[in-house]
């Protein structure tokens, strides 16, 4: 499946609609669209909050392109059916970005808020 598809389906299932969240994001935030990876953060605070990543090394696309540094980098995971959040410095999830795209050279990864983190 490609990003922008996964992106979509990922959305939908969180009661959102990608093309609203993207609007809000250009306007608000920072947003990525490519062949690789689909991303929308926005900062809030010194955090850039990721409200959005799929793809393949979606964090590492984030940090390469991100459009300027803040201390801080937050994200919501949903795991063993509970949500939390991430909370990471921005040197310190850059480096395990980079050292996961070194390491890894297939799969996909995703990460939406969900409706309990994110902004509606």
């Amino acid at each position: 499946m490609l990003p922008i598809d996964e992106a979509r389906a990922l959305c939908a299932s969180l009661g959102y609609d990608f093309d609203e969240l993207r609007g809000e994001f250009d306007r608000d935030g920072y947003t990525y669209t490519g062949p690789d990876a689909v991303i929308l953060a926005k900062p809030v605070h010194d955090c850039w909050w990721v409200w959005l990543a799929v793809g393949h090394n979606a964090l590492y696309r984030f940090f390469a392109l991100a459009p300027f540094c803040l201390p801080n980098v937050a994200f919501a995971r949903e795991a063993k059916g509970r949500c939390e959040t991430k909370v990471y410095s921005y040197s310190r999830l850059q480096t395990l970005a980079q050292h996961g795209r070194q390491t890894s050279s297939t799969g996909s990864t995703s990460s939406a808020a969900s409706s309990g983190h994110g902004e509606k």
